[in-house]
């Protein structure tokens, strides 16, 4: 296994691992939204709103509390591998998106949302 095949299966099971910490309703609304394409996986590792949604707060705040515990995992992990935390974001953005399921939306390496 590669450094950065490491990397990416510590990450995304980092994420995976992390989701219990999450109050159960944070998680139901992130899965409800990405299920409606109103928010996705982007290509950074990071949850975004898709280009033209409209959100509503409290999706807004799930999203957030998301985010941040994601960015606090992959410093770790970037400490633990003497890597970019940008790295460390990035590869497992990618395998996230790989992950996705059909009719959520995504945002690639160019930029543009898509759905799946």
């Amino acid at each position: 296994m590669t450094r950065f095949s490491r990397i990416i299966a510590a990450a995304v099971m980092a994420v995976a691992v992390s989701a219990p910490a999450f109050a159960q309703s944070a998680i139901d609304i992130v899965r409800d939204a990405k299920d409606a394409c109103l928010i996705g996986e982007r290509i950074d590792g990071y949850l975004g709103v898709v280009e033209g949604a409209n959100v509503t707060p409290q999706i807004q705040a799930a999203m957030d509390e998301i985010n941040l515990r994601r960015r606090a995992r992959y410093d770790e992990l970037a400490r633990e591998q003497s890597t970019s935390v940008d790295v460390v974001a990035r590869l497992t953005g990618e395998s996230l998106i790989e992950r996705s399921t059909d009719g959520q939306c995504v945002l690639d390496a160019s930029g543009a949302w898509r759905e799946l």
